[in-house]
């Protein structure tokens, strides 16, 4: 048996590069390495494999523990049955190796079973094809992951009748199991080699088989779609392993741009492929938007790179067109004359907006699981809130704070006290549309779900913003985008990207008092505030969180993860929680401060 076979994972892996494929094989760095145990958690998929397995009895475990070969044995003997369903039954053929969600066995027909996490309505009209034919471009990564099963199953056993099916959360369906997320618990498993994590049901399992909101789409037609081109592709995928490990180059271009294996190294994979060119700036990658740039048809940037063309300043005016284009030739005017720039208009808007000021960030939660009864999979929980408030010109901020530590359906109880919080008159900022969307999304679980204040409802109304109403929330973000630019935020207007470009340049910042504290050097380099959050250990590891995705997960993790028995490590997640989000609005105040300072007004 060859060392060097060629997975679903792999297949997946190489149709994006087959560059990376090699990378993977060789255990290169990469951004997505780290800590297992919340990639585990993060991807969310584990619970839905486990539910899958429970809606479907006596089934038989078998999966690659014990290697490979053994895998493959136990699998053949268990095929020879009659009937038979199998969990993680294990497939070779010609250098490429599956292993199976779930295997049903009838005589001669099998039901080949993808699980995934990805969400899907059964409402929808079509929701994996296209109307033109095809496959509609979110699935084709999926279609062509069961595809690749489908091809090896049927070379092993082409006497059988395989029918394909992807398992999937249907949004078109409500859980009635309260606290359902809870009864699945996370076990952490030793082993010789590495700390394995699986997960356990400990609920009723004839209730979740009559209550669950899993659907089974029968995928067959979209298979025809993609066969060819996956037996094109996984052919030669394996020459590219067999009979030795092969690098081959491919071509460089606008898909780099997020190469997992770009970790600013010398010796990374993506230095290792872009060369002499890796480390160019300011990069073109860096334009705003400047993906979509198109010359006589084609991406400027794989024509571009193509000519190892890759500075910011290599690309043609001619291609900066319309309102996006209007940022875009300011960002590079700017980047060019390293220079700071402010609408001379903004100070009138700026003077707009009536005190009190209230600076706010939600952190919100999705999951595959329905957090409690009615739910739907993939509906959203707002469990947390910050906010500053600066009551009067030049006075120092005020903090609130709010977050969800209870097994219970938290969203209501959010905004209420947010309500409560916030005063009867002033501005209310927000980054980015978020927050208003999330008021949004509560006011309509009030009424799918019978919760009657009318209060609430009424107030969700003022403040929240459309296009047939203005409310008292402002986008700080859209505000940015249109009046605010500095070279070190790149192409970004991401809060992010603002605050270390404003935090970083501006001395007079770190004299204010309620500012002091967020100023922390190392070797003379000044830090951006999210990157000195301080760290806490937890399970003998250092956590920080300081991005929107790592919030989601560390709530996760605090609820329904390995911590959730522990008070301890539960508070410490809570901590981290909410020293970032408290951060989030301070970074708005500080932001807030300096666009007024640019006028010389009082904050």
């Amino acid at each position: 048996m060859s060392k060097n076979l060629l997975t679903k994972t792999d297949y997946k892996v190489a149709r994006e590069c087959p560059t990376k494929l090699y990378y993977t094989k060789q255990k290169y760095n990469s951004k997505i390495s780290g800590n297992d145990y919340l990639e585990f958690l993060k991807e969310g998929g584990h619970i839905v494999g486990e539910m899958a397995r429970v809606i479907h009895p006596g089934g038989i475990y078998i999966g690659m523990a014990d290697g490979v070969e053994a895998a493959l044995a136990k699998t053949a003997l268990e095929m020879d049955k009659e009937q038979v369903t199998l969990f993680e039954p294990v497939f070779l053929h010609e250098g490429m190796l599956v292993a199976v969600d779930i295997l049903i066995k009838k005589n001669s027909t099998v039901e080949l079973i993808e699980v995934k996490s990805k969400s899907y309505s059964s409402e929808e009209e079509n929701p994996i094809l296209s109307k033109r034919g095809g496959i509609k471009s979110e699935w084709q990564e999926y279609i062509e992951d069961i595809a690749f099963q489908y091809q090896v199953l049927k070379e092993q056993h082409p006497k059988l009748t395989i029918i394909p099916y992807l398992m999937l959360p249907d949004k078109a369906k409500t859980t009635k199991i309260d606290s359902l997320a809870s009864l699945f618990q996370i076990e952490k498993i030793e082993t010789k080699n590495a700390e394995v994590f699986q997960v356990r049901f400990t609920g009723n399992a004839e209730e979740l088989i009559h209550n669950h909101f899993l659907t089974k789409v029968n995928v067959e037609e979209a298979i025809e779609f993609v066969a060819p081109l996956v037996k094109l592709e996984s052919n030669k995928f394996v020459k590219l392993l067999n009979p030795e490990l092969v690098r081959t180059q491919y071509h460089l271009g606008k898909h780099c741009k997020d190469c997992e294996f770009n970790l600013g190294e010398p010796s990374d994979g993506y230095h290792e492929c872009w060369k002499d060119i890796a480390d160019v700036k300011p990069h073109i990658f860096d334009l705003y938007f400047g993906g979509a740039l198109k010359l006589n048809g084609k991406f400027l940037f794989d024509e571009l790179i193509a000519q190892k063309k890759v500075s910011l300043f290599d690309i043609p005016e001619e291609v900066i067109k319309g309102k996006r284009g209007e940022r875009q030739a300011l960002q590079i005017a700017c980047t060019k004359d390293q220079q700071e720039y402010v609408n001379p208009g903004f100070e009138r808007v700026l003077e707009t907006y009536r005190y009190p000021l209230h600076f706010i960030d939600f952190e919100t939660s999705t999951s595959a699981i329905p957090y409690h009864k009615d739910m739907r999979p993939y509906e959203q929980i707002a469990f947390q809130w910050s906010m500053h408030t600066i009551s009067a010109p030049g006075t120092a901020p005020e903090h609130k704070e709010w977050i969800n530590l209870n097994d219970s359906f938290p969203s209501f109880e959010f905004a209420q006290t947010l309500k409560r919080a916030i005063s009867d008159s002033g501005t209310i900022f927000m980054w980015a549309d978020h927050e208003n969307r999330v008021l949004k999304d509560i006011k309509r679980q009030m009424v799918d779900y019978g919760y009657v204040d009318s209060e609430l409802r009424d107030w969700i109304d003022e403040v929240t913003v459309d296009k047939d109403s203005a409310g008292r929330l402002v986008d700080m973000n859209k505000l940015c985008l249109e009046n605010y630019f500095h070279p070190e935020m790149k192409g970004k207007t991401s809060i992010k990207y603002v605050l270390p470009a404003v935090w970083n340049h501006n001395p007079y910042l770190w004299e204010i008092s309620f500012l002091k504290n967020l100023l922390v050097k190392e070797e003379d380099q000044i830090l951006s505030p999210y990157e000195s959050l301080p760290d806490i250990q937890i399970g003998g590891a250092s956590q920080v969180v300081k991005e929107g995705t790592g919030a989601m997960t560390a709530y996760q993790e605090m609820m329904y993860g390995l911590s959730r028995g522990q008070p301890e490590i539960k508070e410490n997640w809570s901590k981290l929680l909410l020293q970032y989000c408290e951060l989030d609005t301070m970074a708005m105040v500080i932001i807030w401060i300096h666009w007024r300072k640019l006028f010389g007004l009082n904050w």
